[in-house]
């Protein structure tokens, strides 16, 4: 049978698509392989036969932030259909900019001289691999190849199956089990076991985390004395597979995990390190400088830092690599900031370097020994201190080392990422508990890259934006966290920052579908804490506002809401606070008005309360006369009209309340809110239960409407009006 590839290129250039059109042609040839280009748009046409899907990214932060969305629902669609999906780059552009999904797969590039070599290597290896992989899981799962049968590569393909639920039931304990079988097996690839199929799951990853240890421990001996380095490569694979996995299990054996990549490390590679090396070790500081701040070992933290610092900007002088710079901006930031709030200790972290082994003073929580540092390390340290550290012109000029490969966009979107980091590091360190220092800082950088982003072309900078509004999102995530301890005025400064950003660039987010309800909820609480109760109604309702339009479909939020609101100006009332009370009472009843997934019994509620503020207003009602009147016939005038239709209205609205559900949801969503919005809620009309529904004491315009609803929603009839 043909098998096919699928090339989703409507992204990039035609010259682009074509050139790797020809070149998968001249690999493939044209008698088994079918090759098929479609857009984004027609993802749910490759269903059957197809081996792999090539995906052309363009320079992603130069695109329509639409384009986000789009390569989503593609990586979603390929994934649920276990499909080999091969990203293709058409332009030398870093693979940070892409979204998550795809910098965790390989990633090959067009403008890669040795292109044609790897594409068929991609070919040979990828094809028809997932479809493999799913007989094979079936075949062991129903018994027809016994588990005692199979090879070690046959275990651990089916573990990878489990953990993912290709081909058979997704059992992660069964997958974990077998995963731990094959630790230190030259089948087992530590990249191929994906953390995120993990994450919420407990039950087997302890043990899993113990034994990879256990492996580590007895396994790095060997690997110092190897002169392969591809022993070494391995062995580094398995400690960050192990760091990733512990978070799964409050950190059990991430420590270990560092400590074995590091004596590795520094053993094979400190003295003539290579680039690859040196982005291992500097990956492993980073986890150093994470753990020791989680650790509350802030010496230490620094002391890693000062490290990477050091390590960064050596492999930048010899490599010029900017991937590098990414450590070494993010150690930049944490560091200006540190070095501010902490001068006398960050002096000493300078003049001292902080060893791998703790004091003994008999303490509960001893520190790490220090020892001097040789003259050559001090001074080294101290320029980069004066480069990046103290001087103003720091950020400025790793800016500049950026742009010697990137665009300003993508510059920016970089630095960006590290500032984020930076922030949550600085927020463990407990450096936003107190003030508005924190915010001022934070804001402050993104000022200084919103600034100098905005010299570009407008329509090149949508990406950056969202990215932005995300980095501010990301931040006010990190200040809840309650083991942090922010200060509620640092909150309140970032998410009036988040505020101001989105309304600037309104029509951008509103297409995107975001909001600000997350910077108004938090503001209005603090505020409520506080007694600030003018700032917090402020926020409450628009808050309230952004809720009621965007989960208008969501009953169960809808009816929160208004409960919510409901004990809110119950408050203000009790504090003779009448404004605030109106302001709230009237957004409420216009929520009732707009919303057919209020219940009856809630908008009495609010009724009740617009009934309290409109008690002094002339109502026009009809007198006694006049309803008996109008029970028997109906008004002539307009001005009558204009009195007696509100209150045959307010008639119905209360003889629905007393019908059953289905009958009531058989009316339209349009003619429920008519009758709410017109009906006069100051007329009494009670339901006299002892009569029968015919004998009510009904206006005429009232059994007119009610003819209505059985004439066009309660007879059947195909002809009837469709509720909306």
């Amino acid at each position: 049978m043909m098998k096919r590839i699928m090339i989703y290129s409507d992204l990039v250039r035609s010259e682009f698509s074509n050139k790797f059109e020809d070149n998968l042609r001249l690999l493939t040839g044209t008698e088994e392989v079918q090759i098929e280009k479609y857009s984004l748009s027609e993802s749910n046409k490759f269903l059957n036969n197809v081996e792999i899907v090539f995906l052309m990214l363009p320079d992603f932060t130069e695109n329509n932030p639409e384009v986000l969305k789009a390569l989503t629902n593609v990586y979603e669609h390929i994934t649920e259909q276990h499909l080999s999906l091969i990203p293709i780059k058409t332009t030398d552009q870093n693979e940070q900019y892409y979204p998550d999904f795809i910098r965790k797969k390989h990633i090959l590039s067009m403008t890669d001289k040795n292109r044609n070599e790897k594409l068929l290597r991609v070919i040979q290896e990828q094809s028809n691999i997932f479809h493999e992989l799913e007989e094979e899981a079936k075949k062991i799962s129903s018994g027809q190849i016994a588990m005692q049968d199979c090879t070690a590569r046959q275990l651990f393909r089916y573990a990878v199956a489990l953990l993912h639920g290709m081909g058979v039931q997704k059992n992660i304990k069964e997958s974990l089990s077998l995963f731990r079988v094959l630790i230190g097996n030259d089948t087992f690839i530590s990249d191929a076991v994906d953390i995120s199929a993990v994450n919420g799951f407990s039950e087997g990853i302890f043990e899993f985390c113990w034994d990879i240890n256990t492996y580590l421990e007895n396994q790095i001996i060997d690997v110092l004395n190897s002169k392969d380095y591809r022993d070494a490569e391995q062995f580094i694979n398995t400690c960050q597979l192990m760091y990733e996995m512990s978070a799964c299990v409050y950190n059990f054996n991430a420590d270990n995990a560092i400590r074995f990549a590091k004596t590795i490390l520094f053993r094979n590679f400190g003295k003539d390190i290579s680039l690859k090396a040196g982005k291992w070790l500097l990956n492993c500081l980073f986890n150093e400088a994470d753990r020791a701040t989680v650790n509350r070992y802030f010496d230490k933290a620094v002391d890693s830092l000062l490290n990477i610092l050091s390590l960064s900007e050596k492999l930048w002088t010899t490599y010029q690599d900017t991937e590098v710079l990414s450590y070494l901006c993010f150690a930049t930031y944490v560091l200006q900031v540190y070095r501010k709030r902490n001068q006398r200790s960050f002096e000493h972290i300078v003049a001292n370097e902080v060893t791998d082994e703790l004091e003994d003073n008999g303490t509960f929580r001893p520190p790490y020994q220090t020892i001097p540092r040789n003259q050559n390390s001090f001074n080294a340290i101290q320029i980069l201190i004066k480069d990046f550290i103290v001087s103003r012109n720091g950020l400025t000029m790793l800016l500049e080392r950026y742009q010697t490969e990137y665009s300003s966009n993508k510059c920016a979107i970089l630095m960006m990422t590290e500032l984020i980091k930076a922030a949550n590091l600085l927020c463990i360190m407990k450096f936003a508990c107190v003030g508005d220092d924190f915010s001022t800082w934070y804001n402050r950088q993104m000022n200084f890259l919103l600034s100098f982003h905005a010299k570009n072309d407008v329509e090149k900078r949508s990406s950056f934006y969202i990215a932005a509004l995300m980095g501010y999102d990301k931040i006010l995530e990190f200040l809840q966290n309650p083991y942090y301890h922010c200060s509620d005025k640092n909150i309140i400064a970032i998410s009036e920052s988040f505020i101001d950003l989105f309304d600037y660039h309104y029509e951008l987010y509103s297409t995107l579908g975001l909001d600000k309800s997350k910077p108004y909820a938090l503001i209005s609480d603090i505020y409520e804490k506080q007694k600030q109760y003018r700032k917090a109604d402020d926020a409450y309702l628009k808050l309230y506002e952004i809720v009621a339009e965007r989960d208008k479909s969501k009953e169960k939020t809808i009816v929160q809401m208004l409960t919510d609101v409901y004990k809110i100006l119950k408050k203000r009332q009790n504090a003779n606070m009448q404004i605030a009370y109106e302001k709230y009472v009237r957004f409420a009843w216009n929520v009732c008005l707009t919303n057919r997934l209020v219940q009856p019994h809630i908008c009495d509620a609010f009724m009740e309360e617009m009934q309290a503020i409109e008690a002094e207003y002339d109502h026009q009602l009809l007198s006694d006369s006049e309803l008996i009147l109008y029970r028997k016939e109906t008004p002539r005038e307009q001005k009558m009209i204009d009195i007696v239709y509100p209150l045959a209205c307010k008639e119905l609205y209360e003889i629905l309340k007393l019908i059953d559900d289905e009958s009531y949801n058989q009316i339209s969503d349009q003619y429920i809110l008519m009758i709410r919005s017109k009906m006069n809620i100051h007329y009494s009309f009670v339901y006299d239960h002892n009569r029968d529904f015919d004998q009510q004491d009904y206006l005429k315009t009232t059994r007119i409407m009610i003819r209505y609803l059985f004439d066009h929603f309660w007879n059947g009839s195909d002809d009837n009006e469709s509720r909306n």
